[in-house]
């Protein structure tokens, strides 16, 4: 399994920008994920609603 991150810029609407950050499998095909991948692929929710 091959992961690319990638970090995008976007602008908000008080003229700051932030950059999230996602990941994504470059994996040609259809690559099924294991438990241990998934759990090391989690974000924290405190994370997620920064």
């Amino acid at each position: 399994m091959t992961l690319a991150r990638r970090v995008t810029t976007v602008r908000m609407p008080n003229g700051d920008y932030r950059y999230p950050v996602d990941y994504y499998d470059a994996t040609p095909g259809a690559v099924r994920v294991s438990s241990s991948e998934l759990e090391s692929l989690k974000i924290p929710v405190y994370k997620q609603l920064i």
